[in-house]
C-alpha cells in the first residue's frame, strides 16, 4: 500500500539555493499526526495557504481571513531540518511544480495542534490531511 504522505525534502541550504526544488520521493513514511501523544487539542480543519518560508518553521499555513500563521512540524513535535515535515503527496507535487517561494498551496487542511494557542506566538501544528488543493502565486 502506498503512503499518501512524504517528507518535504531538504529544507536547508539546498532548498534555498535550488532554482527548482525537487523533493526526495525515496523517504516515504506514514504520517504521525492525529495519533501523536503530543496533540494538545482536538484536530480541526482550516482553509488556508501553505507555503515555504525561512525561519523557525520552514513550512507555514496562513488560515485565510486571519492574521495568524501556523508552523508545520511532524507529530513528533520536531521540524526535521534535514528533510522537512511530512506532508501529503498532493501538496508536495504542487510545491515542486514551481521555483521555491513562488507558489503557495491553497486548500482545506486537517491540522492537529502540537502547542496551545498563545497570542503573539506561532502555533505548532501537524498536517493530517489536505483536500481541495490549488497552487497559486505567493506575493
Amino acid at each position: 500500500m502506498m503512503s499518501r504522505s512524504i517528507r518535504l525534502g531538504t529544507v536547508g541550504a539546498a532548498l534555498l539555493s535550488a532554482m527548482h526544488w525537487q523533493p526526495s520521493m525515496a523517504a516515504e513514511v506514514t504520517p504521525l499526526c492525529k495519533g501523536s501523544p503530543l496533540v494538545v487539542a482536538a484536530c480541526f480543519t482550516v482553509h488556508g495557504r501553505l507555503s515555504l518560508a525561512n525561519g523557525a518553521f520552514t513550512v507555514r499555513i496562513w488560515p485565510v481571513g486571519t492574521h495568524r500563521m501556523l508552523g508545520v512540524a511532524d507529530g513528533d513535535g520536531k521540524m526535521h531540518w534535514e528533510d522537512g515535515p511530512v506532508l501529503p503527496k498532493a501538496v508536495i507535487r504542487i510545491l515542486a511544480s514551481r521555483p521555491r517561494g513562488e507558489v503557495g498551496v491553497f486548500g482545506n487542511y486537517e491540522l492537529c495542534r502540537l502547542t496551545r494557542e498563545e497570542p503573539g506566538h506561532m502555533q505548532s501544528v501537524c498536517v493530517e490531511n489536505a483536500s481541495q488543493l490549488v497552487g497559486g502565486a505567493v506575493h
